[in-house]
């Protein structure tokens, strides 16, 4: 994992927005098509998380997320969405 990436998602673990951000427009450059924010905690997600054209791989799981956002219809490039250990009431 890139060293930037890995000091990224220690840091969104402190709830900053713009940690968040930035970590997504990283994955969106100059990652591999994979974003792993499992662990975090969150309710919800930023909308922008769903402008990430090239993501295939989307790890939400272990969070407190309890419903699925309508906007994954957005990533066009996703093959694998884990949503596992979270509260989904809704589908």
């Amino acid at each position: 994992m890139h060293p930037l990436l890995r000091r990224l998602q220690s840091e969104v673990k402190s709830g900053s927005e713009k940690v968040m951000l930035d970590m997504i427009y990283f994955v969106n450059r100059w990652s591999k098509p994979k974003l792993n924010i499992s662990n975090l905690k969150l309710e919800s997600l930023s909308p922008k998380l769903f402008e990430l054209d090239r993501i295939r791989i989307l790890n939400l799981s272990k969070n407190n997320l309890t419903a699925i956002p309508a906007d994954l219809k957005h990533l066009k490039s996703l093959e694998v969405l884990e949503l596992s250990n979270n509260q989904l009431t809704a589908f």
